[in-house]
Protein backbone atom coordinates (compact mmCIF):
# COMPACT_ATOMS: atom_id res chain seq x y z
CA UNK A 1 0.00 0.00 0.00
CA UNK A 2 1.23 3.75 0.11
CA UNK A 3 2.22 3.91 3.72
CA UNK A 4 5.17 5.36 4.88
CA UNK A 5 6.37 3.96 7.92
CA UNK A 6 8.38 5.54 11.09
CA UNK A 7 11.02 3.42 12.08
CA UNK A 8 13.41 3.98 15.38
CA UNK A 9 16.50 1.66 15.95
CA UNK A 10 18.11 2.37 19.47
CA UNK A 11 20.94 0.79 20.18
CA UNK A 12 24.56 0.72 18.68
CA UNK A 13 27.28 -2.35 18.24
CA UNK A 14 29.62 -3.67 15.79
CA UNK A 15 26.75 -3.84 13.23
CA UNK A 16 25.32 -0.49 13.38
CA UNK A 17 26.77 0.77 10.17
CA UNK A 18 25.71 -2.35 8.14
CA UNK A 19 22.33 -1.79 9.43
CA UNK A 20 22.28 2.00 8.52
CA UNK A 21 23.62 1.13 5.41
CA UNK A 22 21.15 -1.95 4.60
CA UNK A 23 18.17 0.37 5.40
CA UNK A 24 19.34 3.25 2.92
CA UNK A 25 18.01 0.67 0.42
CA UNK A 26 14.09 0.09 1.76
CA UNK A 27 11.46 2.16 0.69
CA UNK A 28 8.27 3.79 2.20
CA UNK A 29 10.10 3.86 5.63
CA UNK A 30 11.69 6.69 7.49
CA UNK A 31 14.24 5.48 9.83
CA UNK A 32 15.82 7.46 12.57
CA UNK A 33 18.54 6.07 14.48
CA UNK A 34 18.97 6.37 18.14
CA UNK A 35 22.44 5.37 20.05
CA UNK A 36 20.90 5.62 23.50
CA UNK A 37 17.98 6.19 26.07
CA UNK A 38 18.44 6.94 29.60
CA UNK A 39 16.43 3.99 31.43
CA UNK A 40 14.53 6.72 32.60
CA UNK A 41 13.52 8.19 30.02
CA UNK A 42 12.27 5.01 28.17
CA UNK A 43 8.95 4.60 29.19
CA UNK A 44 7.83 8.14 28.41
CA UNK A 45 9.55 7.61 24.82
CA UNK A 46 7.88 4.81 23.95
CA UNK A 47 4.49 5.93 25.41
CA UNK A 48 4.61 9.11 23.33
CA UNK A 49 6.96 7.60 20.53
CA UNK A 50 5.53 3.96 19.57
CA UNK A 51 2.92 2.11 18.14
CA UNK A 52 4.27 -1.22 17.99
CA UNK A 53 7.77 -2.54 19.15
CA UNK A 54 10.26 -5.11 17.39
CA UNK A 55 12.33 -6.72 19.84
CA UNK A 56 13.10 -9.48 22.37
CA UNK A 57 13.80 -9.73 25.81
CA UNK A 58 13.80 -6.87 27.90
CA UNK A 59 13.11 -4.67 25.19
CA UNK A 60 10.22 -6.56 24.42
CA UNK A 61 8.95 -6.22 27.98
CA UNK A 62 9.69 -2.64 27.85
CA UNK A 63 6.80 -1.73 25.75
CA UNK A 64 4.37 -4.68 26.83
CA UNK A 65 4.20 -3.18 30.36
CA UNK A 66 2.68 -0.23 28.94
CA UNK A 67 0.85 -1.79 26.24
CA UNK A 68 2.30 -1.65 23.61
CA UNK A 69 2.20 -4.46 21.21
CA UNK A 70 5.16 -6.48 20.48
CA UNK A 71 5.81 -8.76 17.43
CA UNK A 72 8.93 -10.79 19.04
CA UNK A 73 12.33 -11.32 17.47
CA UNK A 74 13.77 -14.02 17.74
CA UNK A 75 17.75 -14.77 17.45
CA UNK A 76 19.31 -16.26 14.11
CA UNK A 77 23.30 -16.64 13.57
CA UNK A 78 22.76 -16.29 9.63
CA UNK A 79 20.58 -14.81 7.22
CA UNK A 80 16.84 -14.55 8.44
CA UNK A 81 14.38 -16.42 5.23
CA UNK A 82 11.72 -13.56 4.29
CA UNK A 83 9.78 -17.11 5.23
CA UNK A 84 10.31 -16.06 8.74
CA UNK A 85 7.16 -16.54 10.83
CA UNK A 86 6.70 -13.34 12.96
CA UNK A 87 4.77 -13.85 16.66
CA UNK A 88 3.12 -11.83 18.71
CA UNK A 89 4.59 -11.67 22.65
CA UNK A 90 1.42 -12.77 24.02
CA UNK A 91 1.13 -15.91 21.81
CA UNK A 92 4.17 -17.01 23.43
CA UNK A 93 4.88 -19.67 25.67
CA UNK A 94 6.99 -20.33 29.05
CA UNK A 95 8.51 -16.97 29.07
CA UNK A 96 10.32 -17.21 26.13
CA UNK A 97 11.74 -13.69 25.12
CA UNK A 98 13.54 -14.83 22.10
CA UNK A 99 15.10 -17.88 20.91
CA UNK A 100 17.30 -19.42 17.94
CA UNK A 101 15.29 -19.63 14.50
CA UNK A 102 15.07 -23.24 13.43
CA UNK A 103 12.96 -24.77 10.79
CA UNK A 104 9.98 -24.48 12.38
CA UNK A 105 10.01 -20.80 12.81
CA UNK A 106 10.02 -20.74 8.63
CA UNK A 107 6.99 -21.18 6.10
CA UNK A 108 7.23 -21.04 2.89
CA UNK A 109 5.07 -17.64 1.22
CA UNK A 110 3.63 -17.02 4.45
CA UNK A 111 2.82 -13.06 5.25
CA UNK A 112 3.03 -13.31 8.91
CA UNK A 113 4.76 -10.03 8.88
CA UNK A 114 2.28 -7.73 6.41
CA UNK A 115 -0.96 -9.89 8.76
CA UNK A 116 0.16 -8.31 11.61
CA UNK A 117 0.49 -5.25 10.51
CA UNK A 118 -2.90 -5.21 8.82
CA UNK A 119 -3.77 -6.01 12.37
CA UNK A 120 -2.28 -3.22 14.32
CA UNK A 121 -4.42 -0.95 11.90
CA UNK A 122 -7.51 -2.62 12.28
CA UNK A 123 -7.56 -3.98 15.69
CA UNK A 124 -4.95 -1.42 17.92
CA UNK A 125 -7.32 -1.28 21.19
CA UNK A 126 -7.30 -5.58 21.40
CA UNK A 127 -3.29 -6.09 20.45
CA UNK A 128 -2.54 -3.42 23.20
CA UNK A 129 -5.10 -5.37 25.65
CA UNK A 130 -3.32 -8.52 24.78
CA UNK A 131 0.04 -7.48 25.09
CA UNK A 132 -0.58 -5.59 28.25
CA UNK A 133 -2.46 -8.15 30.36
CA UNK A 134 0.40 -11.40 28.88
CA UNK A 135 2.89 -8.65 30.56
CA UNK A 136 0.70 -8.75 33.92
CA UNK A 137 0.43 -12.25 34.05
CA UNK A 138 3.90 -13.56 33.26
CA UNK A 139 6.63 -10.99 33.52
CA UNK A 140 5.31 -8.54 35.90
CA UNK A 141 7.28 -7.73 38.97
CA UNK A 142 4.36 -9.37 41.82
CA UNK A 143 4.17 -12.48 39.46
CA UNK A 144 7.65 -12.90 39.35
CA UNK A 145 8.25 -12.09 42.86
CA UNK A 146 5.14 -14.98 43.81
CA UNK A 147 7.01 -17.04 41.69
CA UNK A 148 10.42 -17.05 42.83
CA UNK A 149 8.94 -17.04 46.43
CA UNK A 150 7.03 -20.39 45.71
CA UNK A 151 10.49 -21.68 44.67
CA UNK A 152 11.89 -20.27 47.71
CA UNK A 153 9.61 -21.88 50.07
CA UNK A 154 9.98 -25.85 47.82
CA UNK A 155 13.80 -25.10 48.02
CA UNK A 156 15.62 -27.15 50.39
CA UNK A 157 18.75 -24.53 51.02
CA UNK A 158 18.66 -23.20 54.25
CA UNK A 159 21.62 -20.85 55.97
CA UNK A 160 23.19 -23.23 57.25
CA UNK A 161 23.84 -25.26 53.78
CA UNK A 162 24.63 -22.14 52.43
CA UNK A 163 27.03 -21.30 54.95
CA UNK A 164 29.11 -24.52 54.56
CA UNK A 165 30.04 -23.52 50.75
CA UNK A 166 31.66 -21.36 51.81
CA UNK A 167 29.49 -18.74 49.27
CA UNK A 168 29.72 -16.37 51.87
CA UNK A 169 30.99 -14.40 55.17
CA UNK A 170 28.37 -12.60 55.91
CA UNK A 171 27.89 -10.60 52.84
CA UNK A 172 25.79 -10.13 49.46
CA UNK A 173 24.40 -13.61 50.03
CA UNK A 174 23.48 -13.35 53.66
CA UNK A 175 21.83 -9.94 53.49
CA UNK A 176 19.94 -11.07 50.31
CA UNK A 177 19.05 -14.24 52.76
CA UNK A 178 17.40 -11.73 55.14
CA UNK A 179 15.80 -9.55 52.81
CA UNK A 180 13.95 -12.25 51.15
CA UNK A 181 13.07 -13.81 54.16
CA UNK A 182 11.61 -10.10 55.36
CA UNK A 183 10.04 -9.81 52.30
CA UNK A 184 8.30 -13.45 52.46
CA UNK A 185 6.61 -12.55 55.56
CA UNK A 186 5.33 -9.79 54.52
CA UNK A 187 3.20 -11.27 51.65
Amino acid sequence: NNFIFNITIVGEGDYLQSLKDLCSKLKNLNIQFINFIEPFKLEEYIKHNSDIILGMGTSALDGASIGVPVILLDISYKNVSNDYIFNWLFNTKNYNLGKLITYKKISSRNNSLIDMISDIITDYESLSQNTLDYYKENHSLPKIADMFLKYVDKSKMNWKILNNTNLTKRGTIYSMYYYLKGLKSKL
